[in-house]
């Protein structure tokens, strides 16, 4: 029987998201604005576009984003590959010739579109 020490086991850590917090991502061509709140490894993204809004979970698992967006989730191959997120943009894959949208990071003062 092998012994296993704690220090040897294989944690997901914070340090593998970009950010600890809320920053909000919008884009300066359309009235698209995006929330994302980081607690740990977990990620919660809050899309509102006019007067809808669009709740998606997610975790981060060595660096990339895995959700439960239908849009990632029935697309075979997305998985973890459909959402970038840095500390200066949101990027979002548009699954059309696998090109990414980005967002910038936005004060809400500032903002066009309200």
């Amino acid at each position: 029987m092998a012994l296993v020490s704690a220090q040897s086991k294989l944690r997901r850590t914070a340090s593998e998201a970009p950010f600890q917090g809320t920053k909000h991502y919008c884009s300066e061509f359309k009235p698209v604005q995006y929330d994302v709140t980081i607690k740990g490894i977990k990620v919660l993204i809050i899309y509102t576009y006019k007067d809808f809004t669009k709740k998606v979970k997610g975790t981060f698992i060595k660096g990339k984003v895995f959700t439960d967006d239908p849009n990632e989730t029935g697309s075979k191959g997305y998985e973890g590959r459909y959402y970038k997120i840095s500390k200066d943009f949101l990027a979002i894959n548009n699954l059309e010739g696998s090109d990414y949208v980005e967002y910038g990071f936005a004060d809400r003062k500032m903002l066009p579109f309200q």
